[in-house]
């Protein structure tokens, strides 16, 4: 597991626990279509008979160790799973590609549902009907739906995503696992909605203890973005913080 990673949250056995039990030779928590088919190196285990094997050796001889992050995921991550996978290693994936594509699809519904009870949507049925014809956008309501309507194209046409990003919530609630991708909170490169919701999330799934945990990461690594917090219907921001206070915002 390497540091592009917040957490883990909770006990990494029931990830681990079915592989090592297994006659599986690597393991990853996800895996990628992008560029080529591989397995993400933030999170994998190989096994040692496979740690010797020619084609895991051969690949470390020819290995270049280049510094761009680019030409690392390219000539690292993605062409060592693919030598791997052409030499025959059995690969386990916790959560295949495919499999939180589907999970993704099936709450679409719930997903749009909830964006529906965020004030930016229901401003015009209360006393917000000036703000409405200021804002027909819907502000990040609109956006979110226009972004996961061109996502759920991206699915029906194959069109492969970072699945540790797009999929963020749906590993951590229908695949338990324990970790959010650092860069989705610091930089969030693709875009995507709502991860303001990654606090409620976490805590939701792993407890307060690992929310706190989260936000202590974030200061500790210098993260220049607040928290991910947690919004309530009264339209209050309620960012907890380690040491279990709260503070509360209009």
């Amino acid at each position: 597991c390497n540091d592009s990673f917040v957490g883990p949250f909770a006990s990494l056995l029931p990830l681990i626990g079915p592989f090592l039990a297994s006659d599986d030779d690597y393991f990853g928590l996800t895996d990628s279509w992008e560029q080529r088919y591989h397995i993400q190196s933030s999170f994998f285990l190989i096994k040692q008979p496979l740690l010797s094997a020619q084609s895991f050796t051969s690949f470390f001889d020819e290995y270049s160790f280049p510094n761009a992050k680019d030409d690392v995921i390219r000539l690292g991550e993605v062409e060592l799973g693919h030598r791997l996978m052409l030499a025959g290693a059995k690969i386990n994936v916790h959560a295949p590609y495919h499999h939180l594509a589907g999970a993704w699809v099936r709450r679409f519904d719930a997903t749009i549902r909830r964006l529906q009870t965020y004030e930016e949507w229901t401003m015009g049925l209360g006393g917000y009907d000036a703000a409405r014809s200021l804002a027909p956008s819907r502000g990040h309501v609109g956006y979110a739906i226009n972004w996961y309507l061109t996502f759920l194209g991206n699915i029906r046409e194959c069109i492969a995503r970072n699945p540790q990003h797009v999929f963020w919530d749906v590993l951590i609630e229908d695949f338990g696992v324990p970790f959010v991708k650092r860069e989705l909170i610091s930089r969030n490169p693709a875009g995507i909605p709502e991860i303001h919701r990654i606090g409620a999330v976490v805590e939701a799934e792993f407890g307060t203890k690992s929310l706190q945990g989260m936000i202590a990461d974030m200061k500790r690594d210098s993260i220049l973005t607040p928290p991910p917090t947690t919004i309530s219907s009264q339209g209050e921001t309620i960012a907890r913080i380690p040491g279990g206070s709260e503070a509360i915002s209009p």
